[in-house]
């Protein structure tokens, strides 16, 4: 016998008679009933015929989307909750916006309007190779997972701007194993291959491959991966692979509180490479509560640039166990006066060959020593002699380029890290068998994400503390911080 928990929530009750249909380029909207003799022609037409429970699968060939003009709506919604919408097994399946030419508008997404807005709940999309914008907006457990996205940006008058996912009031979401690819240089600017904006909460964004390559336009640097942009909240960042954005591999600003967003062990490569005022991450503005730690960052114009914070509290920046291996300017630039906004920095592994440089206060400083010095006089104990190190961290770099996650693993991983709660080894690989990136393949799930969209990684452990599964490697009975759901437990057979 299996004991498996199920989700207990009314927004994610499914029909008890929930059915798989299917759309084909052989179809007919007409005389098909959408089963897998008799599909459907169009992803549209079979999105808006299923009931809530449902699987529309998509079979091989490309599809032409007709796109609406607002990051709202897509050509493609389903037109009740907890529908998944799939590209078949083993076959490729490709919507594409205009053509797949942007700007393209919003392909797929959890939004319609015919007069009145629709917008559904627990969408899963899975397995499509998406030419356009995904959307998802105003809902609840909406998932985006095992696809390929690229192109993306929209044509909405006034907005114009070049994302390939919009996320905006999406509560408990996820972006999980895809890889994004963001080439839009939008007359708007705001060119992100991730976009979430305004009112989303528990976001997860995990083992994705992104890249963002379009250059500047409308006073813009040009291409982010990621964007976390007013009042996103409770937000996970961990495991992706950010590599090759003209401009911030992640920005964060003016988010409300409280905030919290966790940013670990990802792989930051060859970022900003068309603008120098940037970092891997940058971080400007009033964002609360920001944790940065066990990520690597390589080769790109700068660390972590962080700016513009008069307004931001002091105590609100942890910035710990990283790697920055190489950077062409500074390893970490504090820009601005006052308050120094970081309430914990140390334990962290910089390492240029020649010309090093930190910068505080718009000061720059070439040696450590110096460096040390003068961040000490902002915040007690910051970057210590000991915990803080300077020497090469040895990267294995199988392929000679330092273009996959894998070059980034290492020989032997030192336990010189913050420890505790925490990992005791610095950088984005903890024991060289994490999974970061997209994968090519469907995640493992565990026992704490059976029937719910925010999975766990089989690295972790589920935790049940007081009726409630928690996915949190870092989760301690009675002091847990991650992710948790009520669940009951149902019995099946093996």
């Amino acid at each position: 016998m299996k004991i498996l928990p199920i989700i207990l929530s009314l927004i994610f009750c499914t029909n008890a008679y929930a059915a798989d249909y299917y759309v084909a380029t052989t179809g007919n909207d007409t005389t098909g009933d959408g089963s897998i003799g008799n599909p459907w022609a169009t992803p549209a037409f079979g999105a808006a015929s299923v009931s809530a429970g449902d699987t529309l699968y998509i079979r091989a060939g490309t599809y032409d989307i007709t796109t609406p003009e607002n990051n709202n709506y897509s050509g493609v919604a389903p037109h009740a909750d907890n529908v998944t919408i799939a590209g078949y097994t083993g076959e490729t399946a490709i919507l594409r916006g205009n053509g797949g030419v942007a700007p393209t508008n919003c392909v797929i997404g959890s939004g319609y309007y015919d007069g009145t807005d629709h917008f559904a709940d627990g969408l899963t999309i899975d397995n499509l190779t998406i030419r356009g914008m995904v959307s998802m907006v105003w809902g609840t457990g909406i998932t985006l997972k095992n696809s390929h996205i690229s192109i993306g940006g929209d044509s909405w008058t006034g907005n114009e701007q070049g994302a390939v996912v919009w996320l905006q009031g999406c509560v408990d979401c996820v972006v999980q194993n895809n890889t994004i690819v963001q080439s839009y240089a939008a007359p708007g600017g705001s060119s992100s291959a991730i976009i979430t904006y305004s009112g989303v909460s528990g976001l997860l964004i995990e083992n994705n491959d992104i890249t963002a390559t379009a250059g500047p336009s409308a006073g813009q640097p040009g291409g982010t991966g990621i964007t976390l942009k007013d009042t996103v909240t409770n937000a996970v960042v961990r495991y992706n692979y950010i590599h090759d954005c003209e401009a911030s591999g992640l920005w964060s600003a003016n988010q409300g509180l409280p905030h919290d967003i966790v940013i670990y062990q990802n792989i930051f490569s060859n970022n900003n490479t068309g603008d120098s005022d940037n970092g891997d991450i940058t971080h400007v503005l009033l964002t609360y509560n920001l944790d940065i730690y066990n990520n690597t960052f390589y080769a790109s114009n700068k660390g972590a640039y962080f700016a513009w914070s008069d307004a931001v509290p002091l105590n609100s920046v942890a910035f710990f166990n990283n790697i920055v291996f190489e950077p062409v300017l500074n390893f970490v630039g504090w820009y601005y006066s006052a308050p120094f906004s970081a309430s914990y920095l140390d334990y962290n592994n910089y390492y240029k060959a020649a010309s090093p440089q930190w910068v505080i206060n718009y000061t720059g400083y070439t040696t450590f020593a110096a460096y040390q010095t003068a961040c000490q006089a902002e915040l007690a104990g910051c970057d210590q002699t000991g915990h803080t190190v300077t020497t090469d961290p040895g990267f294995i770099n199988a392929s000679g380029l330092y273009n996959t996650p894998a070059d980034f693993k290492r020989a032997s991983y030192t336990a010189n890290g913050r420890g505790g709660i925490y990992p005791a080894v610095m950088g984005a690989y903890v024991t060289g068998s994490e999974t970061i990136g997209y994968s090519g393949a469907g995640l493992p799930e565990s026992e704490c994400d059976f029937d719910h969209p925010s999975l766990c990684l089989t690295s972790e452990t589920c935790y049940a503390v007081a009726g409630l599964y928690w996915c949190n490697e870092t989760c301690q009975a009675g002091a847990c911080s991650g992710r948790k759901f009520k669940v009951k437990q149902i019995v099946h057979p093996e």
